[in-house]
């Protein structure tokens, strides 16, 4: 009787479960989160990719995973091309750089005449009119909004969870975060 509760009612008599939609929502916000982090990495590969046949040297700039943060993901989306960039004056290039997120000014000065220098010696294996460029651009756009999306929906995810009773007793667990006590909820 009471598994067949569990599965129609989803909820448990002896587990004091009243919050049974908290749960419900937790699961879907979940599996929703896991979802767009499986597509970010497919988006991340296809845009180091197009990385790699429009701009290569813009890696020797943004290492390792600064690829994909804001500042990079911006100056790709408006300038995806070496030919492009070389084309630019510097104070373009520092403007772009400097709106997205605004550090030190000298730090942004500094960081577009290494693009700059860069785009220079830079030899793409495509032009600058190929249908790649375009594609580098929005899959620049796509990964913004992706990683956007993500970030509200893990925050919603922990203030759901945090409503519930076993959060606190899970996220005590060494090494168990907030995300994953939060996964842990809506998945058992």
């Amino acid at each position: 009787m009471r598994l067949a509760k569990l599965f129609f009612i989803n909820e448990v008599e002896y587990h004091d479960l009243s919050k049974k939609d908290l749960y419900a929502n937790l699961k879907a916000l979940t599996r929703q989160y896991f979802y767009l982090t499986q597509l970010n990495v497919n988006c991340k590969n296809r845009y180091k990719r197009l990385i790699n046949i429009c701009f290569p040297e813009f890696e020797e700039i943004f290492k390792g995973s600064r690829i994909y943060e804001e500042t990079a993901l911006n100056f790709i989306k408006n300038f995806p091309h070496a030919y492009i960039v070389k084309e630019k004056r510097i104070d373009a290039l520092y403007n772009n750089l400097y709106k997205t997120n605004s550090r030190h000014d000298y730090y942004y000065k500094r960081l577009a005449n290494k693009i700059k220098e860069i785009a220079l010696n830079s030899y793409p294996g495509v032009d600058k009119e190929h249908s790649d460029v375009k594609n580098l651009s929005d899959m620049a756009s796509i990964l913004q909004e992706n990683i956007k999306t993500i970030n509200e929906l893990k925050n919603k995810m922990i203030e759901t969870a945090k409503e519930l009773p076993y959060f606190d007793i899970i996220n005590s667990f060494y090494g168990i975060g907030e995300v994953l006590t939060t996964e842990l909820l809506g998945e058992l």
